[in-house]
């Protein structure tokens, strides 16, 4: 059933994006396309706002003229409400969406300057040519809206697009904004998105905990092939010297250099090493300048000059 086109007050109007809004509602300025004879009663969005009985559900139906392609497209909405009284249009985004709509809703001030497109701050449709329409949103504080217009019958029952293009907005399936297959839809697909971020979290801390073991392992055998090499750091005691069967014939010079060797030989030797988590954090190996007289007074010494390393 068709119906005659709500008066028009003003040229032109306006549609505004409300999320507040579940269902698509038009006011003043909207061509009744189809009346479905049914009605139903609407709530404000606070208790203590007055309910307005007996709303018309229809299909709506306004003009958006596009400056830059010189197109007029009708734009239909299936499943709306008709308030009369209203002296704009609110736009629900989501009944959009069902019907494949993009609505890009975020002002192009508020998106960093790597996201922004054409399509930013923008709804994006296709028509029944299947053609691509783009309606950019203007701002109004922070409102985001579209300058709309009542089209004409003519406009209206164009249906072989030959003046205008026609664009179907809303599914003509049905809209129940009260059904919870959405909402336990998006329930269960942020379930499945923190499950799979959960055993990602789990991979990455496995494959760097993984890398880190294997680290510590080829350290601890590098450290050890350098042990192997150089000889464990221990502190040594002095070399007893290998007596010979017979004795030199014994010179001033020989009887110095003998003399050092045997201060050599009676010093303390000392090795050091600090290790920390299974690999050597410092290392030090001298002799001791002061001759010990006995090994308990050269692992005393030891363990001074270790004491001082330390």
């Amino acid at each position: 059933m068709r119906a005659a086109a709500v008066p028009n007050l003003k040229a032109a109007s306006r549609a505004e994006l409300d999320s507040k809004c579940d269902t698509c509602c038009f006011g003043n300025g909207v061509y009744i396309a189809q009346d479905t004879l049914r009605t139903i009663s609407v709530n404000g969005f606070m208790e203590d706002l007055c309910t307005v009985p007996d709303v018309k559900i229809i299909t709506a139906a306004i003009a958006h003229d596009d400056p830059e392609a010189w197109q007029t497209y009708i734009l239909f909405y299936h499943h709306a409400l008709c308030i009369p009284t209203m002296q704009r249009h609110l736009l629900n985004p989501n009944q959009m969406r069902a019907n494949d709509v993009i609505v890009n809703e975020t002002p192009l001030v508020l998106l960093p300057y790597d996201l922004r497109n054409k399509h930013s701050h923008s709804i994006v449709a296709t028509t029944e040519l299947h053609e691509e329409l783009h309606i950019p949103l203007q701002l109004e504080g922070a409102t985001s809206f579209f300058t709309t217009r009542m089209p004409t019958r003519a406009e209206v029952e164009d249906t072989d697009n030959q003046e205008c293009t026609h664009v179907h907005m809303t599914p003509t399936s049905g809209w129940d904004p009260h059904d919870t297959t959405m909402a336990n839809h998006e329930a269960s697909l942020r379930a499945a998105m923190n499950n799979e971020d959960s055993c990602a979290r789990r991979r990455i801390m496995q494959a760097v905990t993984t890398e880190i073991e294997n680290e510590q392992r080829l350290t601890r055998e590098v450290k050890a092939t350098q042990r192997e090499a150089k000889g464990t750091p221990t502190m040594c005691r002095p070399t007893k010297p290998m007596h010979r069967a017979t004795k030199p014939r014994s010179t001033p010079q020989a009887t110095q250099i003998s003399r050092i060797r045997r201060q050599q030989e009676n010093s303390l030797c000392i090795d050091i090493a600090f290790i920390l988590c299974g690999g050597a954090i410092s290392y030090r190996c001298k002799t001791q300048s002061i001759t010990a007289t006995s090994s308990t007074e050269a692992e005393f010494l030891a363990a001074v000059a270790t004491a001082k390393h330390a």
